[in-house]
């Protein structure tokens, strides 16, 4: 790591004379996403396959990614990360890609009232328990019939 007699650098950037970029880590065994391109894919098919990331191309910038399901490694620099998730956790019911999606929703005191609507304008609610009390629109416009 850094150090205080190395100018608070670290010993690869005072040997290189060059600022380290750490950019590109990613978290060893994360979720990863691997673009498909145009040509290895039919118009309805999925552009991405999950992998998980296994370590950094040799030769050239790039990730290797592990495919679960070809068992096979695939390199690539198109990847999009899902680094909160892990191939270890990949059975796990409680952790998935849907659930770290979900919208948060803030709570708001002061809500505005609607507007008054007056009690001819509304039907009755059904008594029904699995059906919704329905309301009748202020305009009716009837459904053109085509001939």
């Amino acid at each position: 790591g850094p150090s205080v007699p190395l100018e608070h650098k670290i010993p690869e950037e005072v040997w290189s004379g060059k600022e380290v970029k750490l950019s590109h880590l990613r978290v060893f065994g994360c979720v990863a996403y691997v673009h498909i391109s145009d040509q290895g894919r039919n118009k309805l098919d999925p552009k991405s396959k999950k992998c998980t990331f296994i370590g950094y191309g040799e030769d050239e910038f790039g990730y290797r990614l592990w495919d679960d399901e070809n068992k096979k490694i695939i390199r690539s620099r198109d990847v999009i990360f899902n680094e909160r998730v892990m191939y270890k956790d990949r059975h796990n019911t409680t952790t998935t890609d849907s659930k770290l999606s979900e919208p948060v929703f803030a709570e708001v005191d002061d809500v505005p009232e609607s507007p008054t609507v007056e009690s001819s304008q509304l039907e009755e609610p059904i008594e029904s328990s699995d059906t919704q009390p329905s309301y009748t629109p202020e305009h009716h416009t009837p459904t053109p019939v085509l001939r």
